[in-house]
């Protein structure tokens, strides 16, 4: 003859395996958001290593620029100091851009202040070459009017300079920009792995 099971079991079985299943949901959502918070603070650290490079790189250019233009172009003082002011306006702006993304705790922060913080970068780099290129063509155009009187009006030689000089900018401006994006993509990035978290 079959036993009937006790009801009153049978529940505590039941509550017993759901309560294990919740525990195996909650540890497996734990390890996912403690992964996808890795994931963004080492595109973070991404971010923070080419801001670290950019400030470098230009705070050698201020110091071997002047030199190299007044020595072998004849440039004015007052071009040297405009393109140091320049670029000590890109280092500032590019520590301004970055500071605060920097300073965000990806492992336990709260991810609306990611969010909003990650957005405002990410705004800014699209904004940045609306600013940065304009000011790079003007620089070139008086960099070319200066090399042209410093020089005495050899014009084969200044074509020669310029045509050098528009292909370096070329190139430089292709890097920029290529540079930029991908800022703008780890941005997009680190905003969609937030909204992920957020769904969890």
């Amino acid at each position: 003859m079959k036993t009937v099971e006790n009801p009153e079991q049978e529940y505590i079985q039941m509550k017993a395996e759901l309560d294990a299943l919740k525990k195996l949901v909650s540890e497996n959502m734990k390890l996912n958001e403690s992964a996808i918070r890795r994931t963004m603070q080492q595109k973070a650290g991404e971010i923070d290593r080419f801001a670290l490079r950019i400030m470098i790189l230009s705070l050698v250019n201020m110091f071997i620029i002047p030199s190299f233009f007044h020595r072998f172009y004849h440039v004015s003082s007052v071009f040297i100091v405009a393109t140091e002011l320049m670029m000590l306006f890109c280092i500032i702006a590019t520590f301004l851009m970055h500071n605060p993304v920097r300073h965000l705790d990806f492992a336990r922060g709260n991810l609306l202040e990611v969010a909003e913080r990650m957005s405002r970068f990410k705004r800014q780099y699209i904004r940045w070459p609306r600013i940065g290129l304009p000011m790079v063509i003007l620089w070139l155009g008086w960099l070319m009017y200066e090399i042209y009187i410093g020089m005495g009006y050899e014009r084969p030689v200044f074509f020669f300079l310029c045509a050098g000089l528009l292909c370096g900018a070329a190139v430089g401006g292709t890097v920029g920009l290529h540079f930029n994006r991908r800022m703008v993509c780890k941005a997009d990035e680190i905003l969609m792995e937030a909204e992920q978290l957020n769904r969890l």
